[in-house]
């Protein structure tokens, strides 16, 4: 079961970015169009940077997933979010 894989090992790794099972599963959600997938993934890589240093990468990714599903409001919030939080 690959949500085992997830729970099994840390979401983010150095350079604060998804590690590669979280990666890989949003990436496999995302071209299944399993909505609830991308978003549930995404909120859990989102949630796991308790420093909120991610990298600017890994939000791009989560909002252009987010927005590819058809959650385009939550990619515009989520968007919003991280320009401001980054000074544009």
């Amino acid at each position: 079961n690959y949500w085992q894989h997830l729970f099994s090992e840390p979401l983010l790794v150095a350079k604060l970015q998804p590690s590669a099972i979280a990666s890989i599963l949003l990436e496999d959600a995302l071209a299944n169009n399993r909505v609830g997938e991308v978003a549930l993934i995404g909120i859990m890589i989102l949630g796991a940077d308790k420093s909120n240093n991610l990298k600017l990468e890994t939000y791009l990714h989560i909002i252009k997933a987010f927005w590819n599903v058809g959650l385009k409001n939550e990619a515009r919030l989520l968007a919003l979010e991280v320009a401001l939080k980054h000074g544009f």
